[in-house]
């Protein structure tokens, strides 16, 4: 009898941190293995760069973990290049960001948890690695 394989590796995700950005958005291509799901925002329409618009395809929830901390993210899915990590949605979830020379984080008011940012190619970002059978209950990021 033969054995097959079907795990999934650990995925790195690099999430350009946007101080512009409205929600968190994955592009449509990527961790394809995660479920994607019609969330209230299905259809709604982004703006984009340079006067382009962009539709939202559904939602993805995330698990991993950020700077060693177990970490969910709720992303939408558009038809974009880059992952983007909105700061307007993590100060309204109470996280506090900080942004730096060399880098940054955010930290939640209420955990006191850091999520470390660093600079790369002149932009913050994010590293998140996701796992799909990364079960263990976090701290919404």
């Amino acid at each position: 009898m033969m054995s097959v394989s079907t795990e999934v590796q650990v995925q790195e995700v690099h999430f350009v941190v946007d101080s512009g950005a409205v929600e968190t958005v994955l592009p449509s291509n990527m961790l394809s293995h995660t479920a994607l799901r019609k969330g209230q925002k299905f259809g709604s329409v982004y703006n984009g760069l340079e006067g382009s618009t962009v539709t939202n395809l559904g939602e993805r929830t995330l698990t991993g973990s950020v700077g060693g901390q177990v970490s969910r993210i709720t992303a939408q899915v558009c038809g974009i290049t880059k992952p983007l990590y909105s700061v307007a949605q993590a100060v309204r979830a109470g996280f506090e960001v900080t942004l730096g020379r060399d880098g940054g984080g955010m930290r939640h008011r209420t955990s006191g948890r850091w999520y470390p940012f660093t600079m790369r190619n002149g932009m913050y970002e994010m590293t998140m690695s996701v796992s799909p059978g990364f079960s263990r209950p976090g701290q919404s990021t």
